[in-house]
């Protein structure tokens, strides 16, 4: 996409390792971020407050996760109805690479 001049407006990245990667490729292109190519991850790792510019990101409560996981798993092996599924609502965790100040 760098080399054919076909850039996105903005890239939603499966991860903030990905989000970063695509920040340096773009800015080692010299092209801006955001004013260019907006970018968002997913994690919200650390280094989302290390990069230039910082990471915009989607925090998920892996706690939360990891609790309710848990307690569907247990309900499973003592063959107890419990939940077959849940929903844990994300954060959107706004940074400059979606030209946030």
């Amino acid at each position: 996409m760098i080399a054919n001049g076909n850039l996105p407006r903005a890239i939603f990245a499966a991860s903030d390792q990905l989000a970063i990667g695509a920040i340096r490729a773009l800015k080692e292109s010299s092209i801006a971020v955001p004013g260019t190519v907006a970018i968002i991850g997913c994690d919200d790792i650390e280094a989302c407050n290390y990069t230039t510019p910082l990471l915009t990101t989607i925090k998920q409560n892996k706690d939360k996760i990891g609790r309710l996981a848990a307690l569907m798993l247990y309900d499973l092996i003592n063959n107890q109805s419990g939940t077959s599924s849940f929903s844990v609502e994300p954060e959107l965790i706004i940074r400059e690479s979606c030209g946030a100040d």
